[in-house]
Protein backbone atom coordinates (compact mmCIF):
# COMPACT_ATOMS: atom_id res chain seq x y z
CA UNK A 1 0.00 0.00 0.00
CA UNK A 2 1.17 3.60 -0.62
CA UNK A 3 0.94 6.68 1.32
CA UNK A 4 -1.48 8.90 0.81
CA UNK A 5 -0.54 12.48 -0.74
CA UNK A 6 -1.39 15.71 -1.84
CA UNK A 7 -4.09 16.16 0.49
CA UNK A 8 -6.85 19.02 -0.02
CA UNK A 9 -10.21 20.24 1.58
CA UNK A 10 -13.57 21.31 -0.27
CA UNK A 11 -12.10 24.93 1.15
CA UNK A 12 -8.54 26.11 2.38
CA UNK A 13 -10.05 28.84 4.49
CA UNK A 14 -13.18 28.18 6.47
CA UNK A 15 -15.40 30.53 8.34
CA UNK A 16 -17.24 28.79 11.18
CA UNK A 17 -20.36 30.61 12.33
CA UNK A 18 -22.52 29.32 15.05
CA UNK A 19 -25.63 27.97 13.43
CA UNK A 20 -23.52 26.89 10.26
CA UNK A 21 -24.01 23.60 9.42
CA UNK A 22 -20.84 22.01 7.71
CA UNK A 23 -19.28 19.35 5.61
CA UNK A 24 -15.87 19.25 4.26
CA UNK A 25 -14.90 16.35 2.87
CA UNK A 26 -10.96 15.75 2.00
CA UNK A 27 -9.89 14.91 -1.64
CA UNK A 28 -5.99 12.86 -1.72
CA UNK A 29 -4.45 11.05 -4.02
CA UNK A 30 -1.77 7.88 -3.61
CA UNK A 31 -2.89 4.88 -0.88
CA UNK A 32 -6.01 4.47 0.73
CA UNK A 33 -5.84 6.69 4.48
CA UNK A 34 -6.93 4.68 7.29
CA UNK A 35 -6.91 6.93 9.94
CA UNK A 36 -7.46 11.03 10.57
CA UNK A 37 -6.37 13.50 12.64
CA UNK A 38 -6.52 17.11 13.45
CA UNK A 39 -3.70 19.62 15.42
CA UNK A 40 -6.93 21.81 16.84
CA UNK A 41 -10.30 21.51 18.92
CA UNK A 42 -13.20 22.37 16.74
CA UNK A 43 -15.61 24.63 17.36
CA UNK A 44 -18.69 23.24 19.77
CA UNK A 45 -20.45 20.93 17.34
CA UNK A 46 -18.29 20.07 14.73
CA UNK A 47 -16.69 16.60 14.74
CA UNK A 48 -14.16 14.97 12.11
CA UNK A 49 -14.30 11.47 11.36
CA UNK A 50 -10.88 9.39 12.02
CA UNK A 51 -11.70 6.82 9.71
CA UNK A 52 -13.01 9.30 6.68
CA UNK A 53 -11.75 12.64 7.57
CA UNK A 54 -14.92 13.95 6.55
CA UNK A 55 -15.46 17.13 9.23
CA UNK A 56 -19.04 18.04 9.50
CA UNK A 57 -22.01 19.13 12.07
CA UNK A 58 -23.72 22.10 12.92
CA UNK A 59 -21.92 24.75 15.38
CA UNK A 60 -23.18 25.54 18.65
CA UNK A 61 -22.65 28.67 20.43
CA UNK A 62 -22.56 26.64 24.28
CA UNK A 63 -20.86 30.12 25.35
CA UNK A 64 -17.45 29.89 23.44
CA UNK A 65 -15.74 32.70 21.55
CA UNK A 66 -14.48 31.51 18.73
CA UNK A 67 -11.18 32.70 17.39
CA UNK A 68 -9.48 32.52 14.09
CA UNK A 69 -7.93 29.18 13.92
CA UNK A 70 -5.41 26.91 11.66
CA UNK A 71 -6.47 23.47 11.86
CA UNK A 72 -3.84 20.55 9.98
CA UNK A 73 -5.40 17.63 9.32
CA UNK A 74 -3.15 14.47 8.63
CA UNK A 75 -4.37 11.45 7.01
CA UNK A 76 -1.94 8.59 7.25
CA UNK A 77 -2.04 4.79 6.84
CA UNK A 78 1.23 2.26 7.55
CA UNK A 79 2.80 3.70 4.57
CA UNK A 80 3.26 7.27 5.45
CA UNK A 81 1.11 10.16 6.19
CA UNK A 82 -0.12 13.84 4.30
CA UNK A 83 -1.75 16.87 5.70
CA UNK A 84 -3.95 19.85 4.74
CA UNK A 85 -4.50 23.17 6.38
CA UNK A 86 -7.82 24.82 6.71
Amino acid sequence: MAAPTLMTYDYTYAKFVVGDTVSLTPNYSGGTATSFTISATLPNGLYISPTTGVISGTVSSDGQVYTPTKYTITASNTDGSTTAEI
